[in-house]
């Protein structure tokens, strides 16, 4: 798929059609991203704030963590 976007409906909606139900040691390369409009499931904007800190720390501490590693 050439940069196309799919939504978590249309994964499932895929798997149905493909009576897919169980997935067993999947590896999803490439960019992952996930949207979520604030007013979501009481979705905030200080929790989506928090969530890309926290994403941001963990990337610095993998990178810390392979630096210590050489």
């Amino acid at each position: 798929m050439n940069n196309e976007t799919l939504t978590l409906e249309d994964i499932k909606r895929i798997f149905r059609e493909m009576q897919i139900e169980e997935l067993n040691d999947v590896t999803i390369e490439g960019d992952l991203e996930i949207e979520a409009e604030p007013s979501a499931s009481g979705v905030t904007p200080e929790i989506l704030r928090s969530v890309a800190v926290a994403n941001e720390v963990g990337q610095l501490l993998e990178h810390l963590s392979n630096l210590l590693q050489v």
